[in-house]
């Protein structure tokens, strides 16, 4: 039996398919509870449909969480109560609205009618942007599809405890407690179940949690595309937003793998809505409590940025007090407790733990390879000199803390164009900006100075032994994830701040100098003489220069395609539950183990050096073993014959990784 990639295509167009028909269901499922909220709440939000659609998502996901721990506490996870319930829900939600007429042929029709005359009446730029949009995703999946199918293998290692942890749901019912780590996110585990649930095939699960990354990742650039649309408007400071975001190195390497963090990078970066709108800010206790199901040490991230800005926001002008703690405090809070009560139910009945002990769990430390993929992409005889920026620092300025800081972070997130948001930092929002912008560049700055903050922290404790110093590297990284979107945000408010200040030069040139304005009105065609004009375009060839040349993603495989062939073999071939002895190797091929969840598997030492044949034979006796997968990499060519022909065991599969033996003797 053989796997190949062969069947990449296919497989990704059906993972696209139920990915985005599972966000379909859970965002009717949210907009269900919107919808009464905005009944009750009487006032016109200001937002369109897609604003609605992906506010209505993240409120739904949050719903969903919530209620699968609940599910999990009974066993009681499947299609009907997982899936069916959710489905039902929306169908009865849309009969509703066609009764009551919200939702009819006229108001289709005209909501149809109105996109095409938005069309029309601005052509020329809904054509650039809809080229915009066609250029950053053929770019962003074109780089993820050169990294995904590298290997047969998922890229990274957790993935495979994930797709194993959602399978044993499917099948079982509930988590698989036995082997869920305390701080691996659960949450995440109900999320990648539910889209398994519309077509429950082992196979698919496996591409799609190989595949999920590329449109999970191309959601989130639409919705930074919405968030720039409504902040800018001009097209070009929209196209180098979404230029910065494809330079994002580090965001490339979380989404290539699909990891948890993926879904709150997004959910952070979709709070960004609600401050650009007139929605309640409350609305963001469900985005806390979704961010900590899914990830805890993202809630945190989120909570500290919260808690400034709205420090921040109460003191900025005169306002009743009492309402304003109500509104933005009480009220986001009580939302995000109600929905974690299933969860700490969870946490009482199901894995009998303390919060303190589940905090603690999270001290870990993570790292990740580095490998470039611009060569496997496009190829340069050169590189311009506006990319070299980064060299000059890290060459020619003295080595200290603070220009690694810099280093580091530019190098994960935004490249040198990180330097626009380090500014931010110093220009006063209130006097600088305008209204509409001040609540997202204050969002943006509390971002970046959590971010700043961890690495600060991490100079500060250097060579301390305590836990939360050696954990400060994994915390830092996982900051720059969560924050990134709101920091590129801010990166592009101020680029769009230096622009406007070019314009007054431009301006105070015309009239003070005759050489400029004789020159400005000859080159009046090309306007390269404004210096608006200049600054825009050699950010635009900057980006794109950056983009070509200097993007390194950090992405890992650790196995290769005979692991996944034996996996498939077994999943295909050998009845769930059959009792499995596997080689113990490492913790990283350990790890690949996972995807025998609803196997009964033990790990065995097969060299004869640690545990002889007969050794072997007792310990096979003594648990009832049925079948054998063996790694040819731990045993020697002697050994290997002496299980292949021994009269015990009857050969089913064999790779140039792996024999799988069944036991053919009475246990």
């Amino acid at each position: 039996m053989k796997v190949g990639k062969e069947s990449y295509f296919a497989n990704f167009l059906l993972v696209v398919l139920i990915f985005y028909l599972f966000v379909f269901i859970i965002a009717i499922f949210g907009y269900v509870l919107l919808f009464f909220i905005k009944k009750i709440n009487g006032k016109d939000w200001e937002l369109n449909f897609l604003e609605y659609s992906i506010i209505s998502y993240a409120i739904g996901i949050s719903i969903y969480l919530s209620y699968c721990f609940i599910l999990d506490i009974f066993m009681f996870y499947n299609f009907f109560s997982g899936y069916y319930l959710i489905v039902m829900i929306d169908a009865l939600f849309i009969f509703y609205l066609i009764y009551r007429g919200d939702l009819n042929r006229d108001k289709i029709s005209n909501f149809f009618l109105s996109l095409k005359s938005r069309f029309t009446t601005n052509r020329r730029q809904s054509i650039i942007l809809i080229l915009i949009l066609i250029f950053t995703f053929s770019w962003q999946i074109w780089v993820q599809w050169e990294i995904v199918t590298k290997e047969y293998a998922i890229p990274s290692k957790d993935t495979y405890v994930w797709l194993g942890q959602s399978w044993y749901l499917l099948e079982k019912g509930y988590l698989w407690r036995e082997h869920m780590p305390l701080h691996y996110p659960k949450g995440y585990t109900f999320l990648l179940a539910g889209p398994e649930l519309i077509y429950p095939d082992w196979r698919l699960a496996y591409f799609y949690i190989k595949f999920g990354g590329i449109p999970f990742f191309s959601f989130y650039i639409l919705t930074i595309f919405i968030i720039l649309k409504r902040l800018l408007e001009k097209n070009y400071m929209i196209f180098i937003g979404l230029l910065l975001t494809l330079i994002s190195n580090f965001l490339y390497s979380r989404f290539n793998s699909f990891v948890s963090s993926s879904i709150p990078t997004l959910l952070i970066l979709i709070s960004l809505i609600i401050l650009i709108s007139k929605c309640p800010f409350y609305l963001n206790g469900f985005f806390l409590a979704a961010i900590f199901l899914l990830n805890a040490i993202f809630g945190l991230f989120f909570i500290l940025v919260v808690v400034a800005f709205l420090f921040v926001k109460l003191l900025s002008k005169d306002r009743e007090i009492k309402e304003f703690l109500i509104k933005n405090i009480v009220i986001t809070f009580s939302i995000t407790v109600i929905l974690l009560l299933s969860y700490i139910m969870h946490i009482i009945f199901v894995q009998k733990i303390s919060f303190f002990e589940l905090i603690l769990a999270y001290f870990v430390q993570l790292g990740y390879p580095e490998a470039n993929v611009s060569k496997n992409i496009f190829t340069l005889d050169y590189q311009l000199v506006l990319v070299q920026f980064r060299y000059f620092i890290r060459d020619y300025i003295p080595k200290n803390y603070v220009t690694s800081i810099f280093l580091d972070i530019e190098g994960r997130i935004l490249s040198y164009f990180f330097i626009f948001a380090f500014i931010s930092l110093f220009i006063p929002t209130k006097k600088y900006f305008t209204k509409k912008y001040k609540d997202v560049i204050n969002f943006g700055k509390f971002s970046l100075l959590v971010v700043l903050g961890f690495y600060i922290a991490e100079v500060a404790l250097e060579g301390s032994s305590n836990l939360f110093a050696q954990s400060l590297p994994w915390f830092k990284w996982r900051a720059v994830e969560a924050l990134s979107g709101p920091i590129i945000i801010l990166a592009c408010l101020t680029i769009d701040k230096v622009i406007t200040k070019a314009k007054t030069l431009t301006q105070y040139l015309r009239r003070n100098s005759n050489w400029y304005k004789k020159h400005l009105e000859q080159n009046s065609l090309l306007g390269l003489f404004k210096v608006e004009n200049a600054i825009i375009t050699l950010i635009l060839i900057s980006c794109l220069s950056t983009l070509i040349s200097n993007q390194r993603i950090y992405y890992s495989y650790y196995f290769e395609q005979e692991h996944v062939e034996a996996i498939f073999y077994i999943k295909e071939n050998i009845p769930d539950d059959s009792k499995i002895l596997v080689s113990d190797f490492d913790d990283t091929t350990n790890s690949f183990y996972n995807l025998l969840s609803t196997y009964k598997y033990y790990i065995w030492d097969f060299e004869f050096s640690d545990n002889n044949f007969n050794e072997t034979i007792d310990y096979i006796i003594d648990k009832n073993i049925e079948y054998l997968m063996i790694e040819l990499t731990s045993i020697n060519s002697t050994e290997k014959s002496h299980f292949k022909n021994h009269i015990y065991f009857d050969k089913l599969y064999e790779n140039e990784l792996y024999l799988i033996l069944e036991v053919k003797f009475e246990t």
